[in-house]
């Protein structure tokens, strides 16, 4: 199993990165890391102002799927991808959380990338 896996990750390396879908993949995801780093300093500025960052956080700094629903309504699409609805109509679907529950929610999960991108966790 670790064999296969090794084997996997240097077809990777070797092969996969540079062929011409490899590096589209790679452009893509310079492009989103550099539109992530915007995107989170902005809203760093607004929490640090106390402005609402509810919006912000779930539609452009969460990694959404490429589903129309997504890109007509704003939401970033993500090459790593991770949400695939929307995030509030889901969880207070399933009774999850309840809408006044979303801007303490928003900055939680401000606060956990804050430390990933600090290196505080």
């Amino acid at each position: 199993m670790v064999n296969h896996l090794h084997e996997m990750i240097e077809w990777y390396k070797d092969e996969y990165l540079e062929a011409p879908v490899g590096q589209d993949q790679l452009a893509q995801m310079e492009t989103e890391s550099r539109e992530v780093k915007r995107m989170f300093k902005t809203i760093q500025e607004k929490r640090d102002s106390d402005e609402d960052i509810t919006v912000n956080v779930l539609k452009r700094l969460l990694p959404h799927t490429d589903s129309e629903y997504h890109r007509e309504n704003g939401y970033r699409i993500s090459t790593w991808a991770a949400v695939r609805k929307d995030v509030r109509g889901w969880f207070e679907g399933a009774e999850w959380k309840q809408p006044e529950d979303w801007p303490a929610t928003a900055r939680l999960l401000f606060e956990a990338i804050e430390g990933l991108v600090n290196d505080d966790l």
